[in-house]
């Protein structure tokens, strides 16, 4: 085993609130098991929680379709309060049960993301023009999955545009606040959208802002969130590895993966785009309407490895090189992850969590300096609370356009 660190982990407890259909609100407190995620690529992250009920307690309260929120404490964190991690529904559960060990409900949830990656807008259903606010009305606008409100009589966008919030509030150190709907979301301007069989809400949403560089998903308060990754910000936890002996006692992780490839590293992106009656018709041109969008990666591979592709909903010549940029700058994102499994579920105080930097001091692979925490996976288990931490090169995902 490679952790050394003498630690005095403090265990995390999970509770949970479920709301039914009249409303009424019941906590439940004995949760044996949990499994967490917060990835800042996803949109609708799921969770799972394992529930003992040897007198049928919880059986018509844990029932798939009904909203729940999710709270962990930990006596380091915040004085041990319950702290907000998901805003979400039930999606499924599995009653299991014998003789030996009593009922189990194991349930798998999902915050509210699920709505939107679950539903299909109206087929051939438009907007012609408007900003990403707009955007966010028209699809995920259904007041049953909680984005938007209503203020005096005018719909309100539930939407932040950093990632700051979500991340103090899932550390411990606020909780969860009202925001105001950003500028820089009404400053993404949309053009021609259209909705084809097969498109989801979250597809929609997720394109357009990938077009601007942009990632898209929701906070523990139930907020979409549209934002970039904060390289700047100090980092928040810290890693250690080494296996020389003078350094052995500092090491605090389990185990360590590292994943590298060239596959999504490209010396050149291409992107193609569309737009039908954009320009007179110039008969000698054979791809009329047609432009393109380039990104470069100069002397990172000692051999040409280009990409070219297709947008379909890129209407506008003049987003054409920052889709490209996105595209470019996704590989390189992926080309490069290390995973590191560590005991508890804080560190300094706060609970780990996504779209943070890590102080990584990993003398055995080579792995030193700040870098950026993209997904992390809390875990209770028959080998008590893990947490894995994914952790990628910093400045990378960077948008295009400011």
């Amino acid at each position: 085993m490679i952790y050394q660190a003498n630690s005095n982990d403090l265990q995390t407890e999970a509770v949970i609130e479920v709301t039914n259909e009249a409303g009424k609100v019941t906590e439940v407190d004995k949760i044996s098991g949990f499994s967490m995620v917060f990835d800042i690529l996803n949109l609708g992250d799921a969770f799972s929680l394992t529930v003992p009920d040897p007198y049928n307690k919880w059986r018509d309260v844990l029932v798939p379709k009904l909203p729940i929120r999710v709270y962990l404490s930990n006596p380091a964190v915040s004085g041990n309060s319950n702290v907000l991690m998901y805003d979400g529904l039930i999606v499924k559960r599995k009653i299991q049960g014998d003789l030996s060990k009593g009922t189990i409900i194991q349930v798998e949830c999902s915050d509210k993301g699920w709505y939107l990656k679950n539903n299909c807008p109206r087929v051939y259903e438009s907007l012609q023009k408007g900003n990403y606010i707009d955007l966010i009305k028209k699809y995920a606008g259904d007041p049953s999955w909680g984005f938007i409100t209503n203020l005096g009589g005018i719909q309100v966008a539930k939407v932040r545009t950093d990632g700051e919030t979500s991340k103090l509030i899932r550390q411990g150190l606020i909780q969860g606040r009202a925001a105001a709907v950003a500028a820089q979301a009404d400053q993404l301007v949309i053009y021609r959208i259209q909705v084809e069989p097969g498109m989801t809400a979250s597809s929609i949403l997720i394109r357009y802002a990938q077009n601007f560089g942009r990632l898209v998903n929701v906070t523990p308060d139930g907020y979409l969130q549209i934002f970039t990754p904060n390289y700047t910000q100090q980092p928040s936890y810290k890693i250690e590895y080494h296996d020389n002996n003078n350094q052995r006692v500092q090491n605090n992780i389990l185990s360590v993966e590292i994943d590298e490839s060239i596959e999504t590293v490209y010396s050149k992106v291409t992107v193609v785009g569309e737009v039908v009656g954009w320009k007179p018709l110039d008969p000698n041109d054979p791809n009329p309407g047609k432009f393109q969008g380039y990104s470069e990666n100069k002397g990172l591979l000692p051999f040409t490895h280009e990409l070219t592709y297709t947008e379909g909903e890129l209407y506008q010549p003049k987003y054409a090189n920052a889709a490209a940029d996105w595209r470019n700058k996704r590989g390189l994102f992926d080309s490069f992850t290390a995973v590191y499994r560590l005991r508890g579920h804080q560190q300094n105080g706060k609970f780990w969590t996504s779209d943070t930097m890590v102080a990584v001091n990993d003398t055995v692979n080579n792995i030193v300096g700040n870098f950026y925490v993209s997904l992390v996976r809390l875990e209770r288990t028959e080998q008590g609370d893990i947490t894995e931490v994914y952790v990628k090169k910093p400045n990378v995902l960077q948008p295009y356009f400011k």
